[in-house]
């Protein structure tokens, strides 16, 4: 990580941070990053130590790199001193003034001006000259043999004396080589303070420096062993890199093996180009066969193999808008052209498609191991062989990644015509556009987005592929539009990552907020073997209001968290809240591993990314606004209690499926999934819980539990939609309503005409039969509530011959 830091005296700065801890251990600082080898050397030892990751840095140690080495040590939230290789530093204080010694070698420091108070300053002192700094990036290097001091002034002011000489005020861009003054190139400048991107341990601009010293200031805070047990007050609104709150990470006593980057990175930059290489992976490499320049051609970077065109409709079907987010960090996109102009592209498995059956568009990117990204994109699926083609001709359209990592393709996305369409998505009208036509009446799932998060394993050229193939028969086309594809970095608060832990024993939040409006991109990542173990809950908040426009928490890639607590893994007390508006998720859960389940003859996932006790989410008076609550993905998770747990005038709204269980998830309730307590749900579009892709949902209780005048409203969709060999088994009621009553479930689609089960309407499409749902006893107390639907509403939707629902009501 690139860090840069600020030196005050124990008693003004690092008592802010603990002050009970200052008579006992005058500790100075911590250290954020440890690249490569280094030593210190204290007083009370009679020999050098091995310095090492979030040791604390005391009054008078000296520290020591060796070759191709930096440390970074964070001292009172101020600044963040760098010490390159081959150097050794000193710090202390001096009448409030805190110093770095420097006998040999280069370090760089970094100031936040606006942390300081009336009087603070500090000083960098070699055997012949000192410089002084208040709000500054500034470059100190000594080199022993020949007695040189050389400083670079890299923004701000910085103060200069050179042996007995008067001193003098370096403005930015100037430097001082001994007694001599004077401008320094903008060359030597960046190179003083290696600012470059491709720089070997780079240092930031000027203007992410206040980032830098928050993230600093979360990782001393969350990893310094501080033991007071009250949450320090960092006063971080005066930011300008965070104008919109502050950050107050829990103290910690117990984190082991925790790397740098469980902070948020700052800023990045345009990653630099790599020449384009074939991932690994079972299938052939494309050929490439880009249509000729003029209209329908697909722009730079985009390679297609069969036939394809950019189009700009498809008769009524018009590009979707591109979607407007905005991201607290400053996202990097690493796709070229992913909103194809003002049209959108097409890919068919007609005449033309390599052996007539297969179209793949895709494009090359280049990655760095181990970062978060988010992929998102729109695509709308047709096929003329829906409804009359059966279930042996099955076209499909799949997305992948290809990881330069493992080689391995990562699904991101497939459709069937299978599991795809039900009698209500079909097209209007006959259309041709790009050498393609859909009939009237043929399936169109309609645009449906993706938000995607992957982390390489590898850095190198990943790949994103879209394929349609045919499946029985070449005679009957399919299609896909695509659109608004872009993938997006994600710097979460806690990255943790392969190779990485983190172990905390408090029982407090990792992450309090009080009275602190406050927007970060993610809370956690946990990804690629990872493992995270917490004996407390992850958030919680009061009376902040949270803008997070990724998930509050992913866990994939064969990651892991688990507790040992029953409190909720998030709380929001009061406030208003917006979380996901990439269209992520609140909670983001998806495993590898998967195997044949015995009991239902299903490939279902194996991997247990998150281990919990209590509800995922509960609030008490919030206002949340998210795009997706919970979704999970070819994972077994284990619930002792609701997923959702709204309480006293809470409010959550969801633009898609609330719950979603999207492919080879297994999931056992022991109580309700979604429990609402004078509170409402309000589902937009979508079903309140979609269980799909072959996923096993056990229920011991009832699925849905409201009291007290609670409200759930499903806008667009069923309450309950199952897909694609999907079982639903629940020991207890669909929906229980209880407390004094004057509760109300409404439900508004066009699903029917349905069938009546238990006396509930149900669409049986895609095959499914009525033999394979049993219901009984679904609403429990209905005196004390009501289930309101629209004309040709249906409760529950069931798709796919194999797709099993029982309901025992008990």
């Amino acid at each position: 990580m690139r860090r840069t830091t600020w030196l005050l005296s124990v008693v003004t700065m690092w008592a802010t941070l603990i002050p009970s801890l200052v008579v006992a251990q005058d500790a100075v600082g911590v250290v954020t990053t440890l690249d490569g080898r280094a030593n210190v050397a204290r007083p009370t030892q009679t020999t050098p130590l091995a310095l090492k990751f979030k040791d604390d840095v005391f009054g008078r140690d000296r520290i020591s790199t060796q070759e191709n080495s930096l440390v970074r040590v964070l001292l009172g939230g101020k600044a963040i001193l760098t010490v390159r290789e081959l150097s050794e530093v000193t710090i202390t204080e001096d009448a409030g003034r805190a110093v770095v010694t420097l006998p040999d070698g280069k370090v760089v420091l970094a100031v936040a001006k606006q942390r300081m108070r009336p009087g603070e300053s500090i000083e960098i002192r070699t055997p012949n000259a000192v410089a002084a700094v208040r709000g500054t990036i500034v470059a100190v290097t000594y080199d022993a043999p020949n007695q040189l001091t050389s400083v670079v002034c890299h923004t701000g002011e910085c103060g200069y004396q050179f042996q007995n000489q008067a001193p003098v005020v370096l403005q930015p861009g100037m430097g001082a080589q001994n007694g001599t003054t004077g401008p320094v190139s903008p060359t030597e400048r960046a190179a003083a303070v290696n600012v470059a991107a491709n720089a070997p341990h780079s240092e930031p601009g000027a203007e992410t420096v206040a980032l830098i010293i928050e993230n600093g200031q979360r990782t001393a805070a969350t990893l310094a062993g501080l033991v007071t047990g009250t949450p320090p007050n960092f006063a971080l609104g005066t930011s300008t890199a965070n104008p919109a709150g502050v950050v107050q990470p829990a103290p910690n006593d117990a984190l082991t093996n925790v790397p740098t980057s469980f902070l948020v990175p700052e800023a990045q930059g345009t990653p630099q180009p790599q020449p384009p290489t074939p991932p690994t992976n079972n299938n052939p490499p494309p050929t490439t066969n880009n249509p000729p320049p003029g209209p329908g051609a697909f722009p730079a970077g985009w390679t297609l193999t069969g036939v394809g065109s950019v189009i700009a409709n498809l008769g009524s079907i018009a590009a979707p808008p591109p979607p407007a987010v905005s991201t607290k960090a400053g996202a990097v996109e690493k796709i070229q052209n992913g909103n194809f102009g003002t049209g959108m592209a097409l890919i068919f498995t007609g005449t033309g498609s390599v052996g007539e059956t297969t179209s793949t568009l895709s494009q090359t990117f280049s990655v760095d191991a181990g970062t978060a990204l988010v992929l998102r994109l729109k695509y709308n699926f047709l096929s003329n062989e829906f409804p009359t083609q059966s279930a042996a001709f099955n076209d499909t359209f799949q997305i992948r990644l290809l990881d330069p990592g493992s080689g391995t393709p990562i699904q991101v996305a497939q459709e069937t015509h299978n599991t795809s369409f039900t009698p209500n998505s079909v097209s209007p009208e006959t259309a041709t556009a790009g050498g393609f036509t859909i009939d009237t009446g043929s399936g169109v799932t309609g645009f449906k987005d993706v938000s995607f998060s992957f982390t390489p394993t590898g850095s190198g050229s990943a790949q994103l592929v879209f394929d349609i193939f045919d499946v029985g028969d070449t005679g009957v086309d399919s299609a896909a539009l695509i659109d608004s594809v872009s993938i997006l970095t994600d710097p979460p608060l806690f990255f943790v990552k392969k190779g990485e832990t983190l172990t905390r024993t408090q029982t407090e939040p990792l992450l309090r907020l009080t009275s602190t409006p406050s927007t970060f991109d993610s809370a956690m990542v946990v990804c690629c073997g990872g493992r995270v173990t917490l004996a407390g809950p992850l958030l919680a908040a009061l009376d902040s209001d949270l803008t997070v426009p990724f998930s509050l928490l992913s866990v994939y890639q064969s990651g892991s968290l688990s507790t040992s607590t029953s409190e909720p893994l998030v709380r929001l007390d009061n406030g208003r809240h917006t979380i996901g508006s990439v269209g992520l998720p609140i909670f983001d859960i998806w495993g590898v591993s998967s195997a044949t389940d015995a009991q239902t003859g299903l490939t279902l996932g194996t991997d247990r990314p998150l281990q919990h006790a209590g509800p995922l989410l509960e609030t008490s008076n919030a206002t949340v606004s998210a795009h997706q609550a919970v979704r999970i993905d070819t994972a077994l998770l284990e619930a002792t209690a609701p997923l959702l747990n709204l309480r006293n005038g809470s409010k959550l709204s969801t633009a898609a499926d609330a719950v979603q269980l999207s492919y080879q998830a297994r999931v056992a309730s022991l109580g309700s999934l979604v429990k609402l307590d004078r509170s409402a749900m309000v589902v937009a579009s979508g079903a309140a819980l979609n269980v799909g892709g072959g996923s096993v949902l056990r229920v011991t209780g009832d699925v849905f539990s409201l009291a007290n005048g609670s409200t759930l409203s499903v806008m667009r969709g069923p309450l309950v939609s199952l897909s694609g060999g999907s079982i639903l088994s629940v020991n207890g009621a669909l929906i229980g309503f209880g407390g004094v009553g004057g509760n109300t479930v409404s439900v508004a689609n066009s699903l029917c005409p349905c069938t009546s089960i238990g006396g509930l309407p149900v669409s049986l499409t895609g095959g499914a039969v009525a033999a394979n749902v049993s219901i009984t006893g679904a609403i429990k107390n209905g005196n004390l509530g009501a289930l309101n639907l629209t004309p040709n509403a249906a409760v529950i939707r069931v798709d796919g011959a194999a797709t099993k629902v029982t309901i025992n009501g008990m």
